[in-house]
């Protein structure tokens, strides 16, 4: 089942990607305006690659200085992520100074990680956020060590308290005043 709704979210990535170049061509700023865009979400945003003993590592949460994290799984290819990035990008904006960390962790394609995925973020104002891009010849691999009841579906957001236990979960677009009740009540439980 997971194998099929894999193979469907990449059919689904490729039809929207190909009507995001469309849209993009028919809409396009001149060449400069572009290019000076683009260096400037090269040099400030940062994503980093990770593969899945990465990302272990990642949601790890141990020490001293472990704190509720907050994982969001997106793709710049999938409508309903680039839709809630502003929403993500405010609560995170609402709680990181009270202890939580707020990661974003991109499904593109290892090519876009230089470019694609930093302009994206860039534009959604998501520079104070850390952010990762996968890269596992497995997808199976990473959606069992977050979620093994995860189907794989985008967006999806994933809670886990300082002690790294799982206290939240949501595939599709989040409601943010649900995340935001989440996350105030993993903080004031800490």
């Amino acid at each position: 089942m997971k194998t099929i709704v894999t193979i469907l979210l990449a059919a689904c990535a490729l039809a929207s990607l190909a009507s995001a170049q469309a849209t993009s061509s028919s809409q396009s700023a001149p060449a400069g305006q572009q290019n000076a865009a683009a260096n400037s979400a090269q040099s400030s945003i940062v994503v980093r690659e990770v593969d899945l003993e990465g990302l272990k590592k990642v949601l790890r949460r141990e020490g001293e200085h472990a704190r509720p994290l907050a994982v969001n799984f997106w793709g710049t290819f999938c409508d309903p992520c680039r839709d809630e990035m502003p929403d993500l990008v405010r609560i995170n904006s609402e709680f990181q100074s009270r202890g939580l960390e707020f990661i974003l962790v991109s499904v593109d394609d290892p090519s876009d990680i230089k470019k694609k995925v930093p302009q994206f973020l860039q534009q959604a104002g998501a520079t104070a956020m850390p952010a990762y891009l996968i890269n596992a010849s497995d997808p199976e691999t990473i959606i069992n060590a977050v979620d093994p009841a995860w189907n794989g579906g985008l967006p999806a957001t994933f809670l886990y308290d300082a002690q790294g236990h799982l206290v939240f979960k949501h595939t599709g677009r989040v409601n943010p005043a649900e995340l935001r009740q989440a996350v105030q009540k993993v903080i004031s439980d800490e």
